[in-house]
């Protein structure tokens, strides 16, 4: 269970990426041709961030100093897991829209204009970009099922025999993530 509880306590610095992502629509990764990319990933998936990580950090002081910290962590968790609902929906529609943006520009690379050699490195390019768009999204589809089912949980159970299919998808989406960041971190660095 400390394990557990140590998740709740690394996310404390998650509220200020949040804001710097309201404020800058960072969470869109990238420049993006279809504006509603970083609109949803700037006012939905950060824009709940911004309300999931008070009731995440109430979770946590409530489970952790239940006598200092007064609160109904069970209330608070699952309001904090409907907010991740609200980023994950959020986080399946950018990558769509992700996806259809990067095969049109696939398929406008076929008619272009340019080299064989720089055409075969911008396709490969938005290859790569794809592949990680899948994981990203089949990471969402993962965590999903688990989001809403402890956004209506009246008791903590989040580690309870019950929970071994909705643990085994977190335990999925943890294994994708790890993949995705070691795989693909070609991709961020300048």
């Amino acid at each position: 269970e400390e394990f557990y509880m140590m998740t709740f306590a690394i996310r404390f610095p998650g509220i200020l990426e949040a804001v710097e992502g309201f404020r800058t629509g960072s969470w869109a990764d990238g420049s993006w041709e279809d504006p509603r990319i970083v609109f949803i990933a700037k006012y939905f998936m950060a824009g709940s961030m911004l309300f999931y990580y008070p009731f995440d950090h109430m979770v946590y002081l409530g489970w952790t100093v239940p006598k200092l910290v007064p609160v109904d962590a069970q209330w608070c968790f699952s309001y904090s897991c409907r907010f991740w609902v609200v980023y994950l929906i959020a986080d399946l529609i950018v990558c769509r829209l992700k996806i259809l943006e990067l095969r049109r520009k696939k398929t406008v690379l076929q008619i272009c204009g340019i080299s064989e050699i720089k055409r075969e490195i911008e396709k490969q390019t938005i290859e790569c970009k794809l592949r990680y768009i899948r994981i990203q999204r089949l990471r969402s589809f993962c965590a999903l099922l688990p989001a809403i089912k402890w956004s209506f949980d009246n008791e903590k159970e989040a580690l309870s025999e019950e929970e071994v299919f909705v643990n085994g998808l977190m335990l999925i989406e943890a294994y994708m993530a790890l993949y995705q960041a070691t795989v693909f971190s070609e991709l961020f660095e300048d």
